[in-house]
């Protein structure tokens, strides 16, 4: 039987303008942002995690997420304490 992926936790932060949803499972990420009628959602499994780091941007906390190859998955506007416990949450579950 397939493993189902167990949610950890969500958090809300913003790109491009739009709110967007990042979700923490135990075996992977996933960014959801609502684009019209649909939502978009990328999933990026743990093991495809390069960095993640809090990042001051013109005074504004954010989230930044690349692949294991440095590429841009994801840079959220969020508030402080929010994007530090991702930040803390998503490293404690690829170091396990």
């Amino acid at each position: 039987m397939p493993r189902v992926a167990r949610l950890i936790a969500q958090f809300t932060g913003r790109e491009l303008g739009q709110a967007v949803r990042l979700s923490v499972y135990d075996s992977y990420l996933e960014i959801a942002m609502e684009s019209g009628p649909e939502g978009v959602a990328v999933r990026v499994p743990m093991e495809e995690l390069g960095r993640v780091a809090v990042e001051e941007v013109v005074g504004i906390p954010m989230l930044i997420i690349e692949d294991v190859e440095g590429i841009l998955v994801a840079g959220l506007r969020m508030e402080a304490p929010d994007a530090r416990q991702a930040e803390s949450l998503i490293g404690q579950l690829r170091e396990s």
